[in-house]
């Protein structure tokens, strides 16, 4: 898992969805999260499980520096993560500290407690049941775990679903295998003078007419699908400045659009996997309570429209009577 997820955030991503909901730590999801960040006093101490890119710790960080609360935030991850992106995204994270290739199940690891627990999209790709346990064991007295998950039948799921079906599917991998024909037949192709000689090729017209075909018919088929998965753009690029460069650069592209795909293909189908149904939340829920935590608050977190986007839960230890 952590190899392809690392690849992911390593192309900057800040979210675990990638182009499909735009509205990431803003809007409705950037909202839930107030109440809880309002419970934080000066001298906090807050833990970001499965943080990415770093987007929601440096939500908690942004919370704490408008309202001029001091505390600190430890921001883990198994994959790796791209610092670089953090920094464009924000420039003063003094107060996060991040720790990659770090697993969620491994909190209870950690030396110090935490007043607020927090996870976006991320703790249920791990052995939630054995997260949930682990964050029990460094969450401070009267802490709270907050979890926004992914829910079963969210627009976000179903979108990456409608993905992940186009990207298994016969056209999609024939369309990939006839661009990737193309390239090669492009090898000896270094010059706009030599161009004209690949359209006196058969070969490569024979490829080039059935990729454009293919798209054609993919795009009619699911267009938003299609643009998910950037072959468009790899094409496009290739046809406008690629289709001259040399050969050792066109075996690299060829290695690195095969890459993308299977690491897209891997990141959906950990995502849609990762979605929990209501049963599963329920059973989770019933687990946290036999092992004392609480869930004191539970829903479902809806867009403008009133389409679902996640599961938001949060956990407290169980206080007996």
């Amino acid at each position: 898992m952590t190899s392809h997820w690392s690849e992911y955030w390593k192309q900057g991503h800040l979210t675990s969805f990638g182009e499909s909901y735009k509205k990431t730590y803003t809007g409705v999801l950037k909202d839930q999260w107030f109440p809880l960040f309002s419970t934080l006093n000066d001298g906090f101490k807050c833990l970001d499980i499965a943080t990415g890119n770093g987007g929601l710790a440096i939500l908690v960080d942004d919370f704490a520096s408008v309202n001029k609360i001091s505390g600190s935030i430890t921001a883990i991850d198994f994959a790796k993560i791209n610092n670089h992106a953090i920094d464009i995204a924000h420039k003063f994270k003094n107060n996060i500290l991040f720790r990659e290739l770090f697993k969620a199940e491994d909190v209870d690891k950690l030396d110090d407690n935490y007043e607020l627990i927090i996870s976006q999209f991320g703790i249920e790709y791990s052995d939630i049941s054995e997260s949930i346990i682990a964050s029990k064991k460094r969450l401070s007295a009267n802490g709270k775990i907050g979890l926004m998950m992914h829910h079963s039948n969210s627009v976000i799921i179903q979108r990456n679903e409608r993905t992940l079906t186009l990207v298994r599917s016969e056209a999609f991998r024939a369309c990939m295998g006839h661009f990737i024909n193309l390239v090669e037949c492009s090898f000896d192709i270094t010059s706009k003078e030599s161009l004209r000689l690949l359209k006196l090729n058969g070969d490569a017209e024979h490829h080039r007419h059935q990729l454009n075909y293919l798209l054609k018919e993919l795009f009619e088929y699911d267009e938003m699908a299609v643009k998910d998965t950037s072959l468009p753009e790899y094409v496009s690029q290739f046809m406008k400045i690629g289709v001259i460069s040399e050969r050792h650069v066109k075996k690299q592209f060829i290695e690195y659009l095969k890459t993308q795909i299977e690491t897209l293909e891997n990141r959906l189908s950990e995502l849609v996997d990762a979605a929990l149904t209501s049963d599963k939340l329920s059973s989770l829920i019933e687990y946290a309570k036999l092992n004392g935590l609480t869930a004191t608050e539970q829903s479902e977190v809806l867009n403008e429209s009133g389409e679902i986007l996640a599961w938001f839960v949060v956990f407290e230890h169980s206080h007996i009577e």
